[in-house]
């Protein structure tokens, strides 16, 4: 047994060699501790907020292109609520779309985008601080939908500067040309589909293209609405085989923009009516929609018709070239033909997110009397409104 004195001598020799050690050690052990300390802070951090792994839904588990999108929004909405902007953009990211030779969806999920972050906070300023151009525009869309489907008619009878600014945010052209079709699309939304009156928002517009940008967009929300999957507000002037008898009642300056929907709404009447998947279509059914163009008088709109059906079937083809090819050719007119086989390849450079010459190869298999045409028009169409991208990592830098 060790006595009261001896321990108490011991305690003293042990203290006495531990103070000597931190005197003489002073500064290695003083940075250990801090380090220490950190690590620990860190710790504690990524612990507390670290969000566990989300289980998000499965969306090409659904046979319906809109089911999928809507689907995506969802996943998008719950990324949003856990991680707020870099969280979705990273679920965004992750999603095999970008994997793919060709995007058909990027645009809509950029919409998808748009529409949470603007809904989380009801701050137009604040959604327009992660503008990015990726995706066509997507993501200003669906801003600009939030925003006008929120606030309505009266907002924008009363001060339609509110939105008209939006799109003044950047000087990039391409970005400014896209903000005025989205506008386009929201007014439609705000104003309840009342086509004219949206017509009539854009028109306070002061400058020919943002017009026109604009009048594009109201006569692209109406084509979309004749889908059997489409969340808007209710239905109005549909007509039992597409657009043509509005686009009779609009003004001058108005039917180019929309007869290039005659054709798309046709065949979105169809597909509706048919009760079918836009997948579904047949080169077959196009001469329905080729009929459609083909009975406009003007050859300007008739082209115009035939330029706008390219996009609906590179959505419901998937890229499908040798499709897109034989469906241009069912075309009567040369000159409209030309035009369809042009407005495809342009597409095609677009959406080519590999850079594999997706444009080239579909021109090189049309007709010959239609091959430099097609090539013409695909690098024009590139050149103007430049290729469909997206980067989550370069966004996220640039958020970060």
């Amino acid at each position: 047994m060790i006595s009261g004195n001896r321990l108490l001598n011991v305690t003293r020799w042990v203290r006495k060699q531990t103070f000597n050690i931190i005197s003489r050690y002073r500064k290695p052990i003083g940075v250990i501790a801090c380090l220490l300390l950190l690590l620990s802070i860190v710790v504690a951090f990524h612990t507390k907020t670290a969000s566990p792994t989300v289980a998000y839904k499965k969306c090409h588990d659904v046979s319906e292109k809109w089911q999928i999108l809507v689907c995506h929004e969802q996943n998008i909405r719950q990324a949003y609520a856990g991680g707020g902007y870099t969280a979705a953009m990273q679920y965004i990211g992750s999603l095999d779309e970008w994997q793919r030779p060709i995007s058909t969806e990027c645009h809509w999920i950029m919409h998808a985008l748009g529409r949470t972050v603007y809904d989380s906070s009801h701050d137009l300023d604040e959604a327009l601080r992660h503008l990015n151009p990726s995706c066509a525009g997507g993501y200003m869309h669906g801003v600009l939908e939030s925003y006008a489907y929120e606030h309505g008619e009266n907002e924008f009878v009363l001060r339609p500067e509110v939105i008209m600014n939006a799109c003044k945010v950047s000087s990039e052209p391409m970005f400014v040309w896209e903000c005025y079709h989205g506008l386009g699309h929201a007014l439609t939304l705000a104003l309840a589909n009342d086509d004219f009156k949206a017509l009539a928002m854009c028109g306070q517009l002061q400058d020919d293209t943002p017009r026109e940008r604009c009048y594009l967009g109201v006569f692209m929300e109406n084509s979309y609405s004749y889908d059997r999957g489409y969340h808007g507000p209710p239905k109005k002037y549909l007509y039992p085989n597409g657009n043509v008898p509005l686009c009779e009642q609009v003004t001058e300056q108005q039917k180019s923009q929309c007869y290039r929907f005659s054709g798309h709404s046709y065949l979105a009447a169809m597909v509706a009516k048919r009760k079918m998947s836009i997948h579904d279509l047949t080169v077959s059914d196009m001469k329905g929609a080729y009929a459609v163009c083909a009975a406009i008088e003007n050859a300007g709109y008739r082209q115009q018709c035939v330029s706008g059906t390219p996009v609906y079937l590179f959505t419901a083809w998937e890229g499908d070239m040798e499709k897109m090819r034989e469906s241009c050719a069912l075309i009567t007119h040369f000159e409209d033909r030309d035009t369809c086989f042009g407005l495809s390849a342009g597409i095609f450079a677009r959406y080519d997110l590999r850079n594999e010459g997706l444009a080239e190869r579909f021109c090189a298999a049309v007709p010959e009397e239609h091959r430099t045409s097609c090539r013409q028009r695909a690098k024009d169409h590139l050149d103007t409104f430049g290729p469909i991208m997206f980067d989550a990592y370069v966004f996220l830098d640039k958020e970060g």
